[in-house]
């Protein structure tokens, strides 16, 4: 994970649209502020490619706040979307608008 400013600094930009080995599409990618609830801007951080997943660590900055907010998240194979949390991992419905339009085609 992301946690300090130099780590942030470190990380390379995340590039979306992202397509997997596996075939799964990232085009949107955001994180809120723990703080203010507002979305994080200037994402950089790590994409690793695992048999079953997509894992992605990445973080965001707060301008507002003036905070670096850390996400980790777990694009599967089979659609699912899951987040890791300080209470563990939890499965997730994105808000975003490729997913909308993917539920729509079903």
């Amino acid at each position: 994970m992301i946690f300090t400013p130099e780590q942030y600094v470190e990380a390379p930009i995340i590039n979306i649209p992202y397509q997997s080995e596996s075939g799964i599409m990232i085009e949107e990618l955001n994180g809120k502020c723990k703080k203010c609830k507002k979305t994080v801007e200037n994402l950089r951080g790590y994409i690793t490619e695992h048999p079953n997943c997509t894992e992605i660590r990445f973080a965001g900055v707060c301008h507002p706040c003036k905070l670096i907010n850390s996400f980790h998240l777990r694009h599967y194979n089979d659609g699912r979307i899951t987040t890791n949390t300080d209470c563990g991992w939890f499965d997730i419905k994105p808000e975003s608008n490729w997913y909308s339009r993917l539920m729509d085609r079903f």
